[in-house]
Formats: structure tokens, sequence, C-alpha cells
């Protein structure tokens, strides 16, 4: 059996999510979280979401649009990448046509942080060019900031069962 895995990585940071816990959300007739693990903890404007729907339009609350890929989620229904984000908490509203499909209110930081944490430090050592995403997809760009932060980037890979991963797709 192949399980799908989507990998979003922020710099050195990994979130790993099984598709098999998502749709378990999705199913439900709402939008999912894929990207991250709580609402309040989305960054650099943008936010993976899975919804049984494929024909989805987002905006925020006060109807500015925002921008939305769409790719199918191998297990059924449809992931989104929705980006332009503020930095600050938003509600995104999911219409179906004319039709409100779902909202889901978001607290959106830079992809510099601090998220969850206190004060942010220093890099002494930036190595972020140096870093091995996964299997076949390279390494991340040079850093962008002094705080060695680089740009968003989602790839999807196979786990295979004998428990290896293998890139599948890259999503820039």
């Amino acid at each position: 059996m192949i399980k799908r895995a989507k990998i979003r990585h922020k710099g050195a940071l990994l979130i790993v999510t099984l598709c098999v816990a998502v749709n378990a959300q999705a199913a439900s007739g709402q939008l999912a979280l894929v990207s991250v693990p709580r609402a309040e903890v989305v960054t650099g404007g943008d936010v993976l979401l899975a919804a049984p729907s494929s024909e989805l339009r987002f905006t925020l609350a006060d109807d500015t649009d925002l921008t939305a890929d769409k790719f199918a989620n191998p297990t059924g229904g449809s992931w989104y990448l929705v980006s332009g984000l503020p930095e600050a908490t938003a509600t995104i509203v999911a219409r179906e046509g004319r039709t409100e499909f779902d909202r889901l209110t978001l607290h959106n930081t830079s992809s510099d942080g601090p998220v969850i944490s206190g004060l942010r430090e220093t890099p002494f050592f930036c190595q972020t060019q140096t870093f091995e995403v996964g299997p076949g997809l390279g390494t991340l760009p040079a850093a962008r900031t002094p705080s060695c932060a680089t740009r968003t980037r989602f790839d999807t890979l196979l786990r295979r069962t004998d428990g290896g991963f293998e890139a599948v797709r890259q999503h820039q």
C-alpha cells in the first residue's frame, strides 16, 4: 500500500501531514488545515487546505480575493494552496459558485517568525541552501533575510511500503 504525504518546508522546519487524516475532516463538508496543525500558526501568507469540493473560490471576509492553486487530493476531494493572507488574524471564506461553502479564521505571521516562541534569535551560521529537503528534491534556496528565512515550498512525496519516500511533484 502506498500512502501519500504532504511536506511543507519553512527554512529548515518540516511539517508532515498524511492525507488519510485530512480526509476524515474534509469529508464532513468543512475546510481542513493540511499545512499547519492549528489555525493560529499560519506563516508566510499562505496555507494548504483540503475540501471535498473541487470548485471553490477564496476571499477574505471583506471580499478581497485570494489566490488559490488547486491540486487533486489522491484520496478524494481537492487541496487548495491559498495565498495572499495578511499578517494578522483574518477569516477566509470559501465559496462554491455564489454559495458560501465554509469559513475559517486564521492567524498569519511573517515567515521570519516568531510564531509560538519567545524573542527571535539571530542564527550564528545560516545553512539554508545546504538543507537536503528529501529524496530527489534537492536543497532549499539560499536565505533571503538575515533571519535565515527562505520562500515557502510544497512537495508531494509517496511513502512506499518499504518505508522510504519517493518525490512525485514540486509545487512552486
